[in-house]
């Protein structure tokens, strides 16, 4: 980096190192302000302080290259499903339900290889891959097979006895065969009152959380992030001292409550085995099964 214009020495030394020169950008200032912006900020009062030169080589060049095709492949993969016309199609209720669940638990996501990943970042599990379709079963756990990080795969389908064939046949360990994905409109949702000697606490952070205590101690608790008008719940756990009360109705039907203040009007969610039977009384329909895998990296690191 330099503070000389491009065509001086120190411009011209950078292009004969190999390095790439990028659009010339100026040190302006305004009182005690400063700003490193293109000239145009000169029509507004700005006075120039010194040009800057800025280059990169080519490893920075890689690096923009690869996030611009990462971001043409998000794009084609969201106009493909767009052209299908319904928003109920099982690529777009997935992508729509990561948006809540990287919301809730603070995490990032990329398109690679035109696959959906989460970046889990957790010792047994680095990377979650994203099923959208059927079709690309095969050929996506083939991906995660040869990764050598510890990743898993989770694959919504109406067919799990053939997704655990396929899954197998690639190599993969399959961990959870009988998940569920979930939906349901969230108005009319219940809202149970907690059983005496519980209280229900609700906090934003800007995540909903909600928790119940019994004296203090906690009984039972919940998050649900708002995308849009999604609200996608997450980690609803009771403890083992405190099960059989209802208070995983009352945490669901707190989330909901305050997920439809914000403006939220469909709940989506992947359901363990055990959870299923809850969600289905609170009125929560299948959208499809669920099966959920792991590379062998993460299979011999897994509890």
């Amino acid at each position: 980096m330099s503070t000389c214009p491009p065509t001086t020495a120190a411009g011209i030394s950078l292009l004969r190192n190999g390095l790439e020169l990028q659009p010339q950008r100026t040190v302006l200032r305004s009182g005690t302000g400063l700003v490193v912006a293109g000239d145009d900020h000169r029509e507004h009062g700005w006075e120039r302080v010194a040009d800057l030169v800025v280059a990169r080589n080519d490893a920075g060049r890689d690096e923009v290259d690869r996030r611009s095709r990462l971001t043409d492949s998000a794009q084609s993969r969201h106009e493909a499903i767009t052209a299908r016309g319904n928003v109920n199609h099982i690529g777009t209720l997935v992508e729509r339900w990561h948006r809540g669940w990287t919301a809730a638990d603070g995490l990032t996501s990329e398109v690679r290889d035109g696959h959906l990943v989460v970046h889990v970042d957790r010792p047994h599990r680095k990377y979650e891959w994203l099923a959208t379709d059927e079709a690309e079963v095969a050929e996506l756990a083939a991906l995660v097979a040869a990764t050598r990080e510890p990743n898993w795969l989770s694959v919504p389908t109406s067919d799990p006895a053939q997704v655990v064939g396929e899954l197998e046949r690639a190599g993969l360990v399959v961990a959870r065969p009988d998940e569920t994905f979930m939906r349901r409109a969230l108005a009319g949702h219940p809202l149970p009152a907690p059983p005496a000697g519980y209280a229900v606490e609700v906090t934003r952070e800007p995540v909903l959380r909600v928790r119940v205590l019994a004296g203090g101690e906690l009984a039972a608790s919940g998050l649900m992030a708002v995308v849009g008008t999604d609200a996608v719940a997450h980690r609803i756990e009771t403890a083992a001292g405190h099960r059989r009360r209802g208070l995983g109705s009352v945490v669901m039907g707190t989330l909901v409550h305050e997920a439809l203040a914000d403006g939220a009007d469909t709940g989506l969610l992947f359901s363990s085995a055990d959870g299923v039977h809850l969600y289905r009384r609170l009125g929560w329909e299948r959208i499809s099964d669920l099966v959920v895998a792991q590379n062998q990296v993460a299979a011999r690191l897994s509890p």
